[in-house]
């Protein structure tokens, strides 16, 4: 113990560092660094476990101003209020080819059949109200229900297709209406309908669907027009559109279908004249596009029309200037048929895996 004590000694007496000197000296001493906090990680997408994958091939999907999530799929409709649990919609066993929600969030959805011998097509419009309890149908509509959207003024709109490929009608529905009215002398495919933030409601269709010619037109009617006249700078053999967007810069994004599993992504600024291709990196038919609440555009792809479908998913923010491929996202996922994102900016995606029978849903919560 007194040699302990006496190099205990030494060492204060000979100016080394020791214990008192650094409780003393505090004007020497470095401060004690406070520890840094934790770099959240990146948002990412991620695949919703308790989603079942045989409830069906997701085929549209859709949030409202609530909590509560839409999910049409070929075996009916279902929702959810917490991500966690999801219900089969009473009475809605039917392919839901289409889903929209007003402000009111009165639920519109439309379904589909097929007739496999000649390709007719049927479908029918259903809405729910927040005071209803079951779905009821809207009257009026012909084909099968491909795409429906709200306008500004509360209209509906309801794109069909009445035979399969480059067949269908347009019908309209005003917030006081009962039931769907036919535009006239509508004869192409709706297949896309979309309403920019000043009330252009736009329509993008197919004019020609076959195994070698892809084709279609892009029309727009202003709150200050009565009729759809066809967009300037689209040229109709830029494909079937497929898919619409606008960010909120007025920029409309363009995706269409050329072939099995192939297509192209085009753009046009707010006061640009054409269109500009921009699928360089872009691998597949652009089957859905949305827009986040940071202006990231995200643009979903089918890569394989086999019984083992694929697709891609991309995006492009604000700061750059090109499409490039989501970096977690795996092809196997499924190919990309549906894309909504909620009012905190969640993005959710709907896959198709097996045709028909099976999909996936996954979801990319904001930081």
């Amino acid at each position: 113990m007194k040699k302990i004590l006496s190099i205990l000694g030494a060492i204060i007496l000979t100016g080394t560092t020791s214990i008192s000197a650094i409780a003393c000296n505090n004007n020497d001493s470095k401060p004690i660094p406070k520890p840094t906090p934790p770099i959240p990680s990146e948002s990412k997408f991620n695949e919703i476990s308790n989603w079942n994958k045989a409830n069906g091939a997701i085929q549209s999907l859709a949030v409202g101003f609530g909590k509560t999530i839409w999910i049409g799929t070929k075996k009916g409709l279902y929702n959810s209020n917490d991500g966690i649990t999801f219900n089969a919609v009473a009475g809605m066993r039917e392919w839901i080819k289409s889903l929209t929600i007003a402000s009111n969030e009165t639920v519109y959805a439309g379904t589909a059949t097929i007739n496999e011998l000649d390709g007719s097509c049927e479908g029918k419009v259903y809405q729910k109200t927040v005071s209803d309890n079951d779905f009821k149908e809207v009257k009026g509509t012909s084909g099968m229900i491909k795409t429906l959207v709200i306008g500004t003024d509360r209209t509906v709109y309801a794109g069909t297709v009445t035979v399969w490929g480059d067949e269908g009608k347009l019908y309209t529905k005003g917030k006081d209406e009962t039931e769907f009215t036919e535009v006239p002398k509508w004869t192409e495919a709706v297949r896309k309908l979309i309403v920019a933030a000043d009330g252009t409601v736009y329509v993008g269709t197919a004019t020609v669907w076959n195994n070698n010619i892809f084709k279609g037109k892009l029309y727009q009617k202003t709150t200050n027009t009565t009729s759809f006249t066809a967009v300037s700078g689209w040229n109709e053999t830029n494909g079937v559109v497929e898919s619409l967007v606008i960010d909120k810069n007025g920029t409309i994004y363009v995706g269409t279908v050329t072939g099995e599993a192939r297509g192209k992504l085009y753009q046009k600024g707010k006061d640009e004249s054409k269109f500009t291709d921009i699928s360089q990196n872009i691998n597949g038919s652009v089957t859905s596009l949305a827009v986040g609440i940071d202006g990231t555009v995200y643009a979903g792809t089918w890569t394989t029309w086999s019984n083992n479908i694929k697709g891609k998913l991309y995006q492009k923010t604000t700061n750059t200037a090109s499409f490039t491929a989501v970096s977690e996202w795996n092809e196997t996922n499924g190919a990309v048929e549906s894309l909504v994102i909620d009012k905190n900016g969640t993005v959710y995606v709907g896959t198709v895996t097996v045709w028909g029978d099976q999909g996936k849903l996954y979801q990319k919560e904001k930081l």
